[in-house]
């Protein structure tokens, strides 16, 4: 099961702490991305959310990681431009927390502390 999770603190000895919790034998994962792929986020979290139908949006929902809000800095407003255009225009209401809690599926699905997340709950 692969869970994304950013650092939170360079200790001066040169550890480093992460928001959420690793075990001995965890493989750990080095992952990167741009400001551009942390915006494309909001378009392909509402392709998701839609499956394969497109139908009209009456409202919606953004769930967008507080981390990458510190990444993107002044992008920030393009976030919502572009999910603003995904919905079409719909009224929509956006978030920003850190610390997300989501059900991770699978054969053992649990509530997990995530980072990194943007969701959406899109209205019909």
């Amino acid at each position: 099961r692969s869970l994304l999770s950013h650092p939170h603190q360079l200790h001066s000895a040169g550890a480093l702490s992460f928001f959420t919790d690793f075990t001995r034998g965890d493989e750990v994962v080095l992952m990167m991305c741009t400001v551009d792929s942390l915006l494309e986020r909001t378009t392909q979290v509402v392709h998701r959310a839609r499956g394969l139908k497109s139908p009209s949006i009456r409202g919606s929902i953004l769930v967008y990681c507080g981390g990458c809000v510190l990444a993107i800095g002044d992008k920030t407003r393009e976030v919502s431009r572009l999910y603003a255009e995904q919905v079409q225009s719909a009224p929509f209401i956006g978030a920003a927390p850190f610390g997300e809690i989501g059900c991770l599926p699978g054969a053992s699905p649990a509530n997990r502390h995530g980072n990194l997340t943007c969701d959406t709950l899109l209205f019909r």
